[in-house]
């Protein structure tokens, strides 16, 4: 059961471009975060390495494995 059909049916509709589009709008989103609250930025560099590979290891299963 998804939760997000709404989402799946848009994304579904989206070419390569709009995918692009929307990861600039998300990192535009990530640095006006850090703008205004700078106390996220003194975070060490293994913890927003530890996010980065956590979420890299689950896409790269759903891509190649799960399918």
């Amino acid at each position: 059961m998804s939760y997000f059909k709404w989402a799946e049916e848009k994304i579904k509709k989206m070419t390569v471009w709009d995918v692009g589009i929307l990861k600039i709008c998300v990192l535009a989103c990530a640095l006006l975060i850090a703008k205004i609250w700078p106390a996220i930025l003194s975070l060490e560099w293994y913890c927003y390495g530890s996010i980065f590979l956590v979420t890299y290891i689950y896409l790269i299963y759903k891509i190649y494995i799960k399918n």
